[in-house]
């Protein structure tokens, strides 16, 4: 899978898997869902380039996944 944000590659975590859950609307009511995807940050530049220094404790980090 490749993850690309605002035009760049993020790089994933070794060994991270992906669960796309869908449900046929006819029985359950329900649509597609979103997924989650967690990317590292410590020793990972690439990743660093797309986010900046969120980990400092100055910067307020986004709790949503829409950026």
């Amino acid at each position: 899978m490749i993850l690309t944000i605002n035009g760049k590659q993020a790089a994933l975590k070794k060994g991270a898997s992906i669960e796309y859950v869908s449900e046929n609307r006819i029985f359950t009511d329900a649509d597609d869902y979103s997924m989650e995807i967690e990317l590292p940050l410590a020793d990972c530049p690439q990743n660093l380039d797309i986010f900046g220094m969120i980990t400092r404790k100055e910067v307020c980090a986004a709790t949503s996944s829409s950026r």
